[in-house]
């Protein structure tokens, strides 16, 4: 059960991660996200509330003093990921980020299951 709660905490820093790359003007491909500085705002904002929802997600597995340095390495491993995504795909990186959310439905319905059970 751990294991799938590090990958949901992964694939939503990823999402997170995504977020703020595209929250910058000069890096997003997405032509509505530059149109306004609100969009820009609430893309990074939203990305920060994905962050901390993944540190409430470790938090309640693991405890608070295995969460938060669990969060932070998770968190330097999803933004590393995603600038080496960025890399490959310039403009924008959304089939990772398909991925990531795929990632994402799996791991929390084999928790809500396992939850259940």
């Amino acid at each position: 059960m751990s294991a799938m709660t590090i990958i949901a905490a992964t694939a939503l820093l990823y999402i997170a991660c995504f977020g703020f790359y595209h929250a910058n003007k000069r890096r997003t491909a997405f032509d509505w996200i530059k149109a306004t500085s609100t969009r820009r705002k609430v893309t990074r904002y939203s990305g920060w509330l994905i962050a901390f929802g993944a540190l409430g997600l470790l938090v309640t597995q693991f405890g608070w003093e295995l969460g938060i340095p669990l969060w932070l390495a998770v968190f330097v491993f999803a933004g590393v990921s995603s600038l080496l995504i960025s890399a490959l795909w310039p403009k924008t990186h959304i089939p990772s980020a398909i991925v990531s959310v795929a990632l994402l439905i799996i791991s929390g319905a084999y928790l809500a299951i396992e939850g259940a059970v």
